[in-house]
C-alpha cells in the first residue's frame, strides 16, 4: 500500500447545490446540518412552497428525529440529486442521508455522472430537470438562472449566519441567491509518493522554477516519468487542463487579471493569457515529462494519478478530492508531509 503526500495548493473549487424548476417542485431545501448537505422532497402543487419551505401535516415527530420535523408528511416521496460526484466520494454523501431518510420516509436518489455539464442543459430543456442539482462551477450555475428556484428566507438566513459573504456570492446570479455552499476542494495539490522521492533523493520544490528543474532531473535520470496527466471527463473533458491555467494565472498574473479572464473581458489571445498557456505547456505538452502527450486527452482525470501509486510517475497535479480516489480505487495511504 503506497503512502502519498501532496504540496503546492493555490486556489479553490467551490461546489453549490441548487433547486431546479421542473414538473416537480422541490420543497424543504434547507440545511440538514451546517456540515452536511441540503435535502429536499417532491410534492404535489397543493402542498408545496419554493426552495426552503416546509409542509406541516401535524404528524407527531419520532424521538430522535426532531431536526427533521419540517419534512414530516412526505413519506414515500423521492428526491433526485443530480451531480458530478461519483464513488468513492458519493458513498460518503449517501451515507449522510440515512438518518434523514429513516426519519422522514423520503428517499434520496443520488444521481452522479461525469456527463453532468452536458446533460443538465438537455434535461432542463427537455422538461426532466432534477429536483436538486450540485453545480461544480459558479459560471455554470449562473447560466441556468432562469430555470432555478431562488432560495427562500430560511435558507438565505442560514447561509448568512454560517458562511462569510464571499461564499454566498458563488451561489448568486444576477443579484439573486439560489444555492448554498456544499463543499470545496483545495486546488491545486501536487501529489507524489514520499517513498519515491526519498529513494531518489529528490527535494520538494518550493517555486515554479524549482518544480521545472526537478522535472528535468527526473527526466534525465530516466527511471520514472516525471508527470502523469489525464484530462478526459466525458462531455466535460478539459477542465483538468483548465485547472493548470487557473493555478498559473494566479501565479504569473495578478488577481484583477484572473478575474478579467474568468468573466470573459480578457480574451484567450491576450498576451497575459498566452504567457500562462505557454508555462502550462512546459509540463503538460512536454513529452519528456508526460510521455505520450496525445494520450492525455483520453486518460481520465480519475485514473491520471494512478501512476504515483504504482511508481510509474513521480508527480500528478490534482485537487484534494483525488485523495479519496487514490485510496478507494488504488489502495493508497494519504499522509501529510
Amino acid at each position: 500500500m503506497e503512502a502519498l503526500g501532496f504540496y503546492a495548493r493555490i486556489n479553490f473549487e467551490r461546489t453549490k447545490m441548487s433547486t431546479i424548476r421542473s414538473r416537480f417542485v422541490a420543497i424543504g431545501a434547507t440545511a440538514i446540518a451546517a456540515s452536511l448537505v441540503l435535502a429536499g422532497c417532491a410534492a404535489s402543487d397543493e402542498e408545496t412552497t419554493t426552495a426552503g419551505g416546509t409542509t406541516d401535516t401535524g404528524d407527531a415527530t419520532v424521538a430522535g428525529c426532531e431536526a427533521y420535523a419540517a419534512y414530516a408528511g412526505n413519506e414515500g416521496a423521492e428526491v433526485e440529486i443530480y451531480t458530478t460526484i461519483i464513488d468513492p466520494e458519493a458513498s460518503l454523501f449517501i451515507e449522510s442521508f440515512v438518518e434523514f431518510e429513516e426519519c422522514t420516509g423520503i428517499t434520496i436518489n443520488w444521481n452522479g455522472t461525469q456527463e453532468f455539464e452536458a446533460q443538465i442543459a438537455v434535461r432542463v430543456e427537455g422538461g426532466t430537470a432534477p429536483d436538486l442539482a450540485i453545480f461544480p462551477q459558479p459560471g455554470l450555475l449562473a447560466s441556468f438562472s432562469d430555470s432555478l428556484v431562488p432560495a427562500d428566507a430560511d435558507l438565505t438566513a442560514s447561509v448568512d449566519a454560517l458562511y462569510t459573504p464571499d461564499w454566498k456570492t458563488y451561489g448568486t446570479a444576477d443579484g439573486t441567491f439560489f444555492a448554498a455552499p456544499l463543499g470545496a476542494n483545495v486546488k491545486s495539490f501536487v501529489w507524489y509518493s514520499p517513498k519515491t522521492f526519498a529513494d531518489n533523493g529528490w527535494d520538494i520544490p518550493t517555486t515554479w522554477d524549482e518544480l521545472l528543474a526537478l522535472s528535468d532531473t527526473i527526466a534525465a535520470e530516466g527511471n520514472v516519468q516525471p508527470w502523469c496527466v489525464g484530462i478526459e471527463s466525458g462531455g466535460a473533458t478539459g477542465w483538468a487542463a483548465t485547472d493548470w491555467m487557473e493555478d498559473l494565472m494566479l501565479r504569473f498574473q495578478d488577481g484583477d487579471t484572473y478575474d478579467a479572464w474568468v468573466d470573459g473581458s480578457l480574451p484567450f489571445n491576450d498576451p497575459k493569457v498566452a504567457e500562462v498557456l505557454a508555462e502550462a505547456g512546459k509540463i503538460i505538452k512536454n513529452p519528456d515529462y508526460v510521455g505520450n502527450v496525445q494520450a492525455i486527452a483520453t486518460t481520465s482525470f480519475s485514473a491520471g494519478g494512478a501512476g504515483v501509486v504504482d511508481g510509474s510517475c513521480a508527480m500528478h497535479r490534482q485537487a484534494s478530492f483525488l485523495g479519496g480516489i487514490l485510496v478507494g480505487d488504488y489502495g493508497a495511504t494519504i499522509v501529510t508531509p
